[in-house]
């Protein structure tokens, strides 16, 4: 079959899909209470990747039938489409204590279980549903998270790679094969699957543009767009490739996000710069920022180094205490949050050290934590954006923070950070390793188990006396 007839047919079945559809939604209008017909619903909903739309009537379904396990089913399939993975679970077993052997069931229960942290009945689930489909690339691609969250690297590459044998255009399995190697080490192999986030159901781009993707060739008298994709640490990590870019020849227009415009407008490698939302100018070619690693061919060995587009700073004066900056939380909206995030409460017990001041860099919703307390100063308020945060990062001794943007920002002006990871860390901070090779100021600290915050904090406690003691030349 051709490409053309096999896209014309794809087209067609979506089409009768949608006549089907909108003549159930007549149907279920003239008959309201019919739970099988919302049913059906929900489920042709979700065949289309509605799953909003999809939860709705899965919702009234239940509440018509609240132990129907189809509706329970759909429903928590839904929400779990849409990340809410504590209330899926909760109806995905309401469903699973009705129809206990069906495979689709227990494929989605153990992805819900591998979204919430318990990879050990994630992985019971998933292996469940592959003894009734041994080739399902799905369960197979969850199975494979389920055992690497839990240290099992090579065992997750071998379910990864099973999955891409079955279906090599199975972007998911692609990806997070990729995300596995760049853990490892292995940045050849890591940022070729890592590429396939861009046609991956998670980092789905909508983005329309009109001109082609940049191949990693020489564009001598042509303009090449590059946009950023995800979060503004991702974004003040990767920076550091645009003067290699503009190396290559043309001229190199960044898209920004907003919170980092002004800190990012004497950046080298920049000839244009314009915030994220707004109206793009012309140009000829474009290039996502986290694909220019794999365009450009770098490895472990060849990451260059970060670029501080301020004007460096002396260090902060030795008189007085030594002033750390601290970030307890980091994006709730993160898929791995409750990872990375911790209490503040664990960085209290740091404000008891001798000749120590907190000074706070928390942004957004944790920041209400500090109207109960009074040991650590609150200067972040009046920061407006991220070049506010750098010049009152660029006044302090040490940076201790979780995995976040401010983690990026302190690094790349080259201040003594320390991050405290989690104990399945992200891909960028490699394994064991208490150094990084993206920046050298960082040091890293991991946990030995899953959000056991305070051994770790233990051992900043200690570091950070010695720290303070050095500082002040005892």
């Amino acid at each position: 079959m051709t490409a053309s007839k096999d896209s014309s047919q794809k087209t067609s079945g979506i089409q009768q899909l949608i006549q089907a559809l909108d003549n159930v939604r007549g149907r279920v209008l003239r008959e309201p209470t019919n739970v099988s017909l919302r049913v059906d619903f929900a489920k042709m909903l979700l065949d289309l990747k509605f799953y909003k739309d999809a939860s709705v009537q899965a919702r009234v379904a239940t509440q018509l039938a609240p132990h129907h396990p189809e509706a329970c089913h759909h429903l928590g399939f839904a929400l779990l489409a849409q990340g809410e993975n504590t209330e899926c679970l909760e109806w995905l077993l309401k469903a699973y204590a009705g129809m206990p052997d069906n495979r689709k069931l227990l494929a989605h229960l153990g992805k819900a279980h591998v979204a919430l942290g318990k990879t050990t009945d994630g992985e019971v689930f998933c292996r469940r549903a592959l003894a009734l489909e041994p080739n399902d690339v799905y369960t197979l691609t969850n199975l494979g998270m389920a055992v690497r969250y839990q240290g099992r690297y090579q065992e997750a590459l071998e379910c990864f790679q099973k999955a891409i044998q079955i279906d090599p255009s199975y972007s998911t399995a692609q990806y997070d094969m990729g995300l596995t190697q760049l853990l490892l080490g292995n940045y050849e192999a890591g940022w070729r699957g890592f590429n396939y986030r861009l046609k991956s159901e998670r980092f789905l781009t909508r983005d329309n543009f009109s001109r082609p993707m940049w191949d990693g060739k020489p564009f001598a008298g042509k303009k090449l767009l590059i946009h950023v994709e995800q979060g503004l640490g991702d974004s003040i990590q990767f920076f550091r490739f645009l003067p290699l870019v503009k190396k290559l020849g043309g001229e190199v227009i960044l898209e920004c996000q907003p919170e980092l415009l002004r800190w990012m407008k004497d950046h080298p490698g920049i000839d244009q710069l314009f915030p994220q939302g707004e109206k793009r100018p012309p140009y000829d070619l474009h290039a996502y920022l986290m694909s220019l690693p794999e365009l450009l061919g770098t490895t472990l060995d060849t990451i260059p180094s970060a670029i501080n587009p301020l004007t460096p700073t002396p260090s902060p004066r030795k008189a007085g205490k030594l002033q750390v900056g601290i970030v307890w939380a980091g994006n709730p909206e993160h898929s791995d949050d409750r990872l990375r995030s911790t209490r503040l409460e664990y960085f209290l017990n740091l404000a008891t050290l001798p000749g120590v001041k907190l000074v706070s860099l928390q942004k957004g919703k944790a920041r209400e934590a500090l109207n109960s307390q009074t040991l650590i100063t609150d200067d972040v308020a009046n920061c407006f954006d991220f070049l506010d945060t750098a010049h009152l990062v660029q006044g302090l001794d040490l940076i201790i923070t979780v995995d976040t943007s401010v983690a990026h920002l302190a690094a790349t002006l080259q201040r003594p950070t320390w991050i405290l990871l989690g104990y399945m860390p992200d891909w960028r901070w490699l394994l064991v390793r208490t150094d990084s090779p993206w920046y050298p100021s960082v040091r890293l600290y991991r946990q030995k188990m899953e959000c056991h915050w305070e051994e770790q904090f233990a051992r900043v406690k200690e570091d950070l006396r010695r720290f303070s003691e050095n500082h002040h030349g005892s």
